[in-house]
């Protein structure tokens, strides 16, 4: 399948090349048909592997600051906001 995958693509590949890609695609074909032999009859599938718990913190209010109270640390301000210094010519 990858061969002809790699063909239609106008690739060539070398015997090694073909020798891996035959080796890997049979290994991969054992798994798939190992795993058709299981019987998963009655269970539910499996989305996460780990169970899912929300991270979040609750919203809580936090002390609030004035305009003024933020703006005493800036170096320089115009109009009630941060300058800084223009970067676009």
């Amino acid at each position: 399948m990858l061969i002809q995958l790699a063909e239609l693509n106008k690739l060539s590949l070398s015997e090694v090349e073909i020798k891996a890609i035959d080796k890997y695609e049979s290994i991969s074909m054992a798994c798939f048909e190992s795993l058709e032999k299981v019987n998963a009859e009655g269970r539910e599938p499996m989305v996460y592997n780990y169970s899912m718990v929300n991270v979040f913190r609750d919203d809580m209010e936090v002390k609030k600051f004035s305009r003024d109270q933020i703006l005493s640390n800036a170096p320089e301000q115009y109009e009630g906001a941060f300058q800084v210094p223009r970067i676009v010519e």
